[in-house]
């Protein structure tokens, strides 16, 4: 896996005027990796001499080019219709288009984890209470690639096959959620640095994480999902229920597929107005910086 790009902090006019306690010492910026420095100059923007906001954004510029030409991201295709549902589609017009994504679909052999840097398991129509043979090998590749080093992402479905992967447990949502939600953060978790407050994204689930695998802290939650996100507290490791790649659009035009669909949840959805406050953006800007 590509190693992290890193910078060397400099005297003059490239060195950060943090307080002295950051710029030296345990944990001095002199060699930490760009994501380090930037959550450390933004958080101290207040009383850092060099403009912490402005630098903040010449670093991230910076990085994410070089992370950019660095990254190579693996895409496990979960979707059982594809021609109703196409998440790669999805996740491709959101990641730029300097980074390498590589598609496998569902059926096909998981290739060799060598070359990637970063994991994104995407959403089914499949139900992990009730699991095909496919999870349990996919359950073990995503413990791999953790094993590996790989940055990794899962949404909705992917969400709680990642949370099983580790000793997490998933059971029926007591109320299924579809269509435009609002999202609740926990914290200031990395997933939702940057994102526009309140977070309002497409959902689309039956099942949820109902429990959470040690070592891992929950991120987001809803009125109807305590657990709508979740991090790991060491490893690049990341959980999303909803399903933030699908804009309007695209939205709209899966309720109107989803006629299989109990009315009255699908009623529900359609009855409330579509509200997309554009957390993808920062989120694949995050998690490609991890």
């Amino acid at each position: 896996m590509p190693a992290t790009p890193r910078l060397t902090m400099r005297a003059g006019t490239d060195r950060c005027s943090v307080p002295e306690t950051l710029s030296t010492g345990k944990r001095g910026l002199r060699r930490r990796s760009v994501p380090g420095m930037i959550r450390d100059c933004a958080r101290f923007a207040g009383r850092c001499k060099c403009g912490g906001v402005r630098r903040t954004a010449r670093w991230r510029v910076w990085y994410r080019g070089a992370m950019a030409a660095r990254s190579h991201v693996l895409v496990l295709n979960n979707a059982i219709w594809p021609d109703v549902y196409r998440p790669f589609d999805h996740w491709r017009r959101w990641v730029p288009a300097e980074v390498a994504m590589t598609e496998v679909r569902l059926g096909r052999s998981l290739p060799p984890l060598a070359g990637f840097s970063h994991l994104i398991l995407t959403g089914s129509e499949a139900s992990i209470v009730e699991p095909d043979a496919w999870v349990a090998e996919q359950q073990a590749y995503v413990r791999a690639a953790a094993a590996a080093g790989l940055r990794i992402l899962g949404s909705c479905h992917g969400h709680q096959l990642v949370a099983g992967a580790f000793g997490g447990r998933v059971g029926r949502a007591a109320v299924p959620e579809l269509g435009w939600i609002e999202v609740e953060v926990l914290g200031d978790p990395l997933m939702f640095a940057g994102a526009l407050r309140p977070v309002w994204t497409f959902a689309a689930h039956f099942d949820e994480v109902t429990a959470l695998p040690p070592g891992f802290v929950a991120t987001a939650r809803s009125p109807h999902c305590a657990i709508h996100g979740f991090a790991h507290e060491k490893l690049p490791i990341w959980g999303i229920q909803p399903h933030p790649e699908i804009d309007v659009a695209s939205g709209e035009r899966l309720l109107a597929d989803f006629t299989h669909l109990d009315p009255r949840v699908l009623g529900a959805a359609i009855s409330r107005p579509p509200r997309d406050s554009g957390w993808i953006r920062q989120l694949v800007a995050n998690f490609l910086e991890l």
